[in-house]
């Protein structure tokens, strides 16, 4: 083999092994970003921050990164809650059923459920906006999460 094949090879070998780091990195970087949702879900410690709100990602669930919530703390121990994001398609449609722990502070949560189209349902293809407010009691210190189902 000629100095100059092996040369060659070597810069196609290099070459390949650059690609394939790059790429390794690349994926790495994209899978962290997925990670970073903003999820505070399991934190005991998301209470209402000093102007009232609180927020964080929702729970597992198949819409889990379609739909986001939060609350407002407007006193005298009432609350006002927006769910916003989307679903794809305008036959999907939700309900919201607000779940209060006994607990000091409240622990509220915001259970939302995902009614699919029924198969025979004939439906445009066509993202729909979403964003769903609400009111509960609790007190001030509460915290807030949803969950999709």
């Amino acid at each position: 083999m000629s100095n100059k094949q092996f040369n060659l090879i070597a810069a196609v070998l290099i070459a390949f092994c650059l690609l394939f780091a790059g790429f390794t990195a690349f994926s790495i970087a994209r899978r962290n970003d997925d990670n970073d949702v903003q999820d505070n879900t399991s934190d005991p410690n998301n209470v209402a921050d000093s102007n009232g709100t609180t927020g964080d990602g929702a729970t597992k669930g198949n819409y889990e990164d379609a739909l986001d919530g939060s609350a407002t703390y407007l006193g005298d121990s009432l609350w006002e809650y927006t769910i916003t994001g989307y679903l794809p398609t305008p036959c999907h449609s939700t309900d919201v059923d607000i779940l209060i722990a006994e607990s000091f502070p409240e622990q509220v949560t915001a259970i939302v459920t995902v009614n699919e189209p029924g198969p025979a349902e004939t439906c445009i293809q066509s993202i729909q906006d979403v964003n769903i407010t609400g009111k509960f009691s609790a007190s001030e210190g509460a915290s807030f999460k949803i969950q999709v189902k």
